[in-house]
């Protein structure tokens, strides 16, 4: 018992120091919400569980399968989104880079043409 004490002041510590830290302070303030929502969460299912009917629990653990599978499909249909959107942005940067190049080669032409009217100029003078 006196290590889970130990264990939990440890904790504790650590936390009252990074809430002390202007660097670290929300990021632990976001964590203890996250912890606070997910022990919040739980204590609901718990007292769900607890104090439904056996029926009651079927019924719920069916809705929340489908729930479940509902949200792993749209996750499904949200990755290959992401996949689509990838590789447009890859042949985004393929395009860019090409039109980079096909700048670069008009800008070059554009000076040789420069030079030889410089040439073709200097020639009639």
């Amino acid at each position: 018992m006196d290590e889970y004490k130990a264990e939990a002041a440890g904790v504790t510590h650590s936390i009252v120091k990074g809430l002390g830290k202007r660097e670290t302070a929300p990021f632990v303030l976001m964590g203890l919400c996250v912890f606070l929502l997910i022990a919040l969460a739980s204590l609901n299912i718990f007292f769900i569980f607890k104090y439904n009917n056996n029926d009651n629990d079927k019924n719920y653990l069916e809705k929340m399968t489908l729930r479940w599978e509902g949200m792993v499909k749209q996750m499904g249909e949200f990755t290959k989104e992401l996949a689509i959107s990838n590789s447009s942005i890859i042949r985004l940067r393929e395009q860019s880079s090409e039109l980079k190049e096909t700048i670069l080669e008009v800008k070059t032409e554009v000076k040789d043409h420069e030079k030889r009217l410089n040439k073709i100029e200097s020639k009639i003078r």
